[in-house]
């Protein structure tokens, strides 16, 4: 009986392992992906969002010109001043770079990011779950949800670390 105990023990904690392995690298993709949005907004804002907003909404002031809804959104995008975008910006490029430091960190097996993933993560999930009471949001609560398991496997990578350089 102890012996498979043991080999379920080592088969899950392989899997948390994997699972652990796949949530750094999607930190990464996603740190890459804030970098590249920061740049394109830093860039191209006002004739990307003139452009996008314009296609979309094309169509639909054809067919009907006194579409309030319509001439609502054209409105409010035109009238988003370039520092609340670059703004943005620059929010997406430092939370990028955090997260590439922080996985790079973690690939490194370099105990500083360990902890500084688990805190940056966790007031994450905190400003998050106040988003969530003014704005609620699935895409937001599915977030908190991800990054929370993050955190737990990063802990639980942690404490291994910490665990296998004490002994």
């Amino acid at each position: 009986m102890r012996k498979i105990i043991g080999k379920e023990q080592s088969i899950i904690d392989l899997d948390l392992h994997r699972l652990f392995d796949l949530g750094v690298f999607l930190k990464g993709v996603e740190g890459v992906l804030e970098i590249i949005g920061s740049i394109g907004l830093f860039l191209f804002r006002n004739r990307l969002v003139e452009k996008t907003i314009r296609y979309i909404t094309q169509g639909e002031l054809t067919e009907h010109p006194q579409d309030h809804l319509t001439k609502a959104v054209i409105y409010v995008f035109q009238h988003v001043t370039a520092g609340s975008v670059h703004f943005v910006a620059a929010v997406l490029l430092i939370s990028g770079v955090v997260n590439l430091v922080l996985v790079f960190g973690i690939m490194k097996k370099d105990v500083w990011a360990y902890r500084g993933a688990m805190m940056v993560l966790s007031l994450l999930i905190l400003y998050q779950t106040y988003r969530v009471f003014y704005h609620g949001s699935s895409f937001l609560i599915a977030s908190i949800v991800y990054d929370a398991i993050i955190v737990l496997l990063v802990a639980r990578e942690y404490a291994k670390l910490t665990k296998t350089t004490s002994a």
